[in-house]
């Protein structure tokens, strides 16, 4: 959500909520209720990705919820999924019995593999092996471990993987962990004062206002940009990242440009959203509660799905920091949002979700920032980018990840 006087959104009748909108916050006048449109006519193929993706995402969850049978929940693009099993297989015939069923139903061809190790074994070996100090001091750089379903193991990543390092891992747990080194990266520093490459989470501002950078998409040409929504500029609006709340005195000098937004969706039955480049975007983001002290809280950015009504997303702004919110909308549809002014812009492909503990998950100046899941792999999943808030903050509408691809023919940055 950006803070400008001159235009405030508000939220609609959908939300149960009068709200104060996409540019407002606290204090600010609120429009009248505007009423839920129907959804525009979305390609087909688009259409039954979506499908594919929630009917993923219920896959996930029924792995995370036996964790002694499964063995975690692997894709090679929507329409192909690797559900593994631990164990004896006839106990989780039920399971496996459903999860065909819904993949049938949307078309996606589904195997099952049974593999050595549990998600409760590989959960227990990535802690173990996470707070082994013998293990970085057998490696140049630091080192992370996660969950990897496709190799039945806990992936150890080393930016200096040397023959100590794979000679400690498998002594210590022996086919339970593999070793993969990576390129030197350069750390950012933290959600107010990044540097490229620059990571989802962060404040992005200029003289009119501010908004929250959600995530990277990378196009069919290898070029980065940073996506934020498309309300907060103009075309050929230059962008730097800020702690500042807005002001000529707030800018320029000594604060990092983002880049230049260059291209733009909103209103007219279109997404909320812009691309801004001109730097370099990473795979990674900001994922601390506490905004005054993340800058070593982050993760991995592993992928991108549609949510599910009833599934828990985390709402991410740079104002709020990390909320969980429980989704109420059963697809992406459009709205007709009031401005100020008195005109409505339709927007298209919004979830609306509501907070789960009754406290804000989305504020003035959090629009634009990622909306996500964890993957159960040690990372996160983009699922949308803050589009509006209800005045209390407690209801949240975002535009669907999926969407936003598919309409610039792009994937996600992963890391």
């Amino acid at each position: 959500m950006k803070r400008r006087s001159r235009t405030t959104l508000a939220v609609l009748a959908a939300l149960s909520a009068t709200a104060a909108g996409v540019f407002g916050g606290a204090g600010v006048s609120q429009a009248a209720n505007s009423s839920k449109v129907s959804a525009a006519p979305f390609d087909s193929v688009l259409v039954r990705q979506n499908d594919q993706l929630i009917a993923i995402e219920h896959f996930r969850a029924i792995a995370a919820a036996a964790p002694d049978r499964f063995a975690g929940v692997s894709t090679q693009g929507s329409a192909h999924v690797t559900v593994n099993l631990a164990g004896d297989p006839a106990k989780s015939a039920a399971d496996v019995g459903a999860i065909k069923r819904e993949a049938a139903g949307v078309g996606i061809t589904v195997s099952f593999p049974v593999r050595k190790y549990s998600l409760s074994d590989l959960a227990s070996t990535q802690t173990l092996a996470a707070g082994d100090a013998s293990l970085s001091a057998a490696a140049s750089a630091p080192v992370s471990a996660t969950i990897d379903p496709d190799t039945d193991s806990v992936q150890i990543v080393s930016t200096g993987v040397t023959d100590g390092l794979r000679a400690r891992a498998h002594a210590l747990f022996g086919d339970a962990v593999t070793v993969r080194g990576v390129s030197k990266l350069t750390m950012a520093q933290g959600r107010f004062d990044d540097s490229s490459p620059y990571w989802g989470g962060d404040r992005i501002g200029n003289t009119t206002g501010y908004c929250t950078y959600g995530f990277s998409l990378t196009n069919a040409y290898g070029t980065r940009y940073g996506i934020t929504a498309g309300h907060c500029w103009g075309m050929g609006s230059g962008v730097d990242v800020t702690r500042q709340f807005g002001g000529t005195g707030n800018y320029g000098a000594g604060y990092a440009s983002f880049g230049t937004v260059q291209v733009r969706r909103y209103g007219n039955n279109s997404l909320d959203a812009e691309l801004i480049g001109g730097k370099d975007y990473g795979g990674e983001m900001w994922i601390g509660a506490d905004l005054a002290n993340d800058s070593s809280v982050f993760a991995p950015v592993h992928g991108a799905h549609a949510s599910c009504n009833g599934c828990n997303v985390y709402f991410n702004g740079s104002f709020t920091g990390k909320s969980l919110a429980t989704v109420d909308s059963s697809g992406p549809a459009c709205y007709g949002i009031v401005e100020d002014t008195g005109g409505t812009v339709t927007t298209c492909g919004l979830w609306t979700a509501h907070s789960t503990n009754g406290q804000r998950i989305c504020h003035g100046g959090d629009s634009g920032g990622p909306v996500f899941a964890y993957d159960g792999k040690g990372g996160v999943t983009a699922v949308g980018i803050i589009d509006a808030c209800s005045t209390d903050g407690t209801v949240g509408v975002y535009t669907d990840i999926p969407q936003i691809l598919s309409t610039w023919t792009s994937n996600i940055t992963i890391s």
